[in-house]
């Protein structure tokens, strides 16, 4: 039998030098973010119309909701809903609930 290949069509609006495929890593999102966060405090982490939040600016928003969140009593193992459209503020409640283990 013939072996299926499926075109990534995603892969033409890859800017030059971004890889196709990373390698699995052994850390959470949450730690993934506060070490981007570490290395590229400056450099764009969001955008959207123009507007451009950096990873620095995303850390310390996560840190600040979750900081909110835990005060309204969120502990881990909480159920959150997160309902909202595609904008930053739905990637900062995403990652402050998880960083709290909700």
């Amino acid at each position: 039998m013939g072996r299926f290949i499926m075109e990534r069509i995603w892969y033409r609006s890859y800017d030059k030098g971004v890889p196709h495929d990373l390698p699995p890593s052994d850390r959470s999102v949450v730690e993934a973010l506060a070490a981007s966060a570490a290395q590229w405090p400056n450099n764009p982490a969001l955008t959207l119309k123009g507007k451009t939040l950096t990873y620095g600016q995303l850390q310390d928003s996560v840190d600040r909701f979750a900081t909110a969140l835990s005060g309204l009593g969120v502990r881990r193992d909480t159920r959150v809903a997160v309902w909202l459209p595609n904008l930053p503020q739905t990637v900062i409640a995403y990652y402050a609930i998880l960083k709290l283990g909700a």
